[in-house]
């Protein structure tokens, strides 16, 4: 019984010495389509601390997207406060939440959206080219290709040579390159099929428990939640766990 409760005590410590990441408090989102104003978020409190990794499972429409842009800071709450590092950000400049989303978030897309009259390695050479972080930014991204499993041989290989496997492996490393806190993925696995799926699932575990990242995934496939720590539900704009 003693060992019982020291165990429980020492789980308790620990969730306490966790650093809070984001923190959404009463956050809303309204779109106006048509005249008509539409409810995207409906009053979402939602705390994930730091190196969680976070699954947020909902049907389209249900407000998953919406959510990650708001974790982003690419759209702003129409109520509520979104804090970064306990930092609330509705006040701040255009320009700082550009900052933070150069070096303290990245993205990784269901479209991938890399440039296509680029190689794989200028494709992650892009955000490192704009803020200067690294003093060899073509040794960095050298290094995250490989990590995501591309081969050397293919770094100049004109996007357009890449199965759709591959090249969410090079936006998973574009995502790496200015070494952000958190990666958010938005249906990083909808457009693969179930062998590349894994694959890309297991890159994110890595990332999250080699290189500490915090990271959030949102999907409508249970098969991606299996590598999750944690699992929110959306639907019309709710959140529950």
């Amino acid at each position: 019984m003693i060992n019982q409760n020291q165990n429980q005590e020492q789980n308790l410590n620990q969730e306490i010495k966790k650093t809070e990441k984001i923190l959404l408090k009463g956050v809303s989102k309204y779109y106006r389509t048509e005249g008509e104003k539409v409810l995207a978020l409906n009053n979402i409190n939602l705390c994930i601390y730091e190196g969680d990794f976070i699954g947020i499972m909902g049907p389209s429409g249900a407000g998953k997207s919406t959510l990650l842009l708001i974790i982003a800071t690419i759209e702003r709450p129409s109520f509520g406060e979104l804090y970064i590092d306990s930092i609330p950000t509705s006040d701040m400049l255009d320009s700082d939440l550009q900052l933070i989303r150069l070096n303290k978030i990245g993205m990784v897309f269901q479209d991938y959206y890399l440039i296509s009259s680029l190689s794989a390695l200028e494709n992650v050479l892009l955000p490192l080219e704009i803020s200067n972080k690294f003093n060899n930014p073509v040794k960095r991204a050298k290094e995250l290709l490989k990590m995501v499993g591309i081969k050397e041989n293919r770094f100049n290989d004109n996007i357009n040579k890449f199965s759709g496997g591959e090249k969410q492996r090079i936006s998973i490393a574009r995502a790496l390159t200015n070494d952000p806190d958190i990666i958010i993925a938005d249906e990083p696995t909808a457009n693969l099929d179930t062998k590349n799926s894994k694959i890309i699932m297991d890159i994110f575990t890595n990332i999250n428990q080699h290189l500490k990242k915090t990271i959030i995934i949102a999907t409508h496939d249970p098969k991606v939640l299996a590598f999750t720590e944690k699992i929110y539900f959306i639907n019309d704009g709710k959140i529950s766990t």
